[in-house]
């Protein structure tokens, strides 16, 4: 066992059955410890906005982490989690990417409401295309353009999925000014478990995301490098399928993915 074992796959960031595990499960043998270790981290920041009850004190961490990731580029971090991730950090561009993934979750922690839907389409960008970018380990121009349309369209769904969770957080992740066409308030979405505003409010959201559909995500097969982002858009086109039948009603079960339907998600991707 190497010193960083404990980062290698499958790690406590992708459990058997889990979106994360499929992710790297179903990738080449070669490339899944590293995606486990990049897993591992997307889950370590996430855990700091979830745990923020001082937004102070979770800004101080993310500060660190923010100097932590130019130490991984020179090789001499300190965090085991970041020596484990040291040797996939060899480019600018990835202290980059990580430096954008950082500021989106302290966006989260201040509970930043995008005003338009255009700083919308900024901050989902910003959370999860940052993330497909190390995940599938390319700086390619041409590619990127894609990257960043899947991963608007990941942080869309999420959004969307976590509502209700995020309103009893006192947070609206959804932009302002299209929530007033809709004439819909934090109010009513807290107290109504389906609303046909809300309905058609996600659904010119997931519209305006990006093409990601079956035929999209199919086209961009044959783009190897592409293949981790491709199956996270996979789970979260079958994830918005779902919550289309559910009319994106509030206030019940959490809409989520049974592993079955996840793995058949990552078996067509492949």
């Amino acid at each position: 066992m190497t010193d960083h074992a404990e980062w290698d796959f499958p790690n406590t960031a992708t459990p058997p059955g889990s979106a994360p595990y499929y992710v790297a499960r179903f990738s080449p043998p070669r490339q899944r410890d590293a995606l486990a270790r990049w897993l591992a981290w997307f889950a370590h920041i996430d855990a700091i906005a979830a745990r923020a009850n001082d937004p102070g004190v979770a800004r101080l961490k993310l500060d660190w982490w923010r100097e932590e990731v130019g130490h991984m580029l020179g090789n001499s971090a300190r965090h085991p989690l970041a020596r484990a991730l040291s040797p996939q950090v060899a480019s600018a561009w990835q202290v980059e990417q990580m430096q954008r993934a950082l500021h989106a979750v302290e966006q989260r922690i201040l509970k930043r409401q995008p005003a338009t839907l255009e700083q919308f389409h900024r901050q989902c960008a910003d959370q999860h295309a940052s993330r497909l970018r190390l995940l599938c380990d390319t700086d390619d121009a041409g590619l990127a353009e894609h990257i960043e349309t899947m991963g608007t369209y990941l942080a869309t769904i999420q959004r969307l999925q976590q509502l209700a969770t995020d309103l009893r957080d006192d947070y609206l992740s959804l932009p302002a000014d299209k929530l007033a066409e809709q004439q819909l308030t934090a109010e009513q979405l807290r107290c109504a478990e389906a609303l046909p505003q809300l309905a058609e409010l996600a659904q010119q959201l997931i519209a305006s995301a990006g093409p990601c559909d079956s035929a999209y995500l199919k086209s961009l097969g044959r783009h190897q490098a592409l293949q981790p982002a491709l199956r996270c858009a996979a789970q979260s086109l079958r994830l918005a399928r779902l919550m289309q039948r559910q009319r994106f009603a509030l206030n019940r079960r959490r809409s989520e993915l049974t592993p079955l339907g996840l793995l058949w998600s990552a078996r067509r991707m492949r």
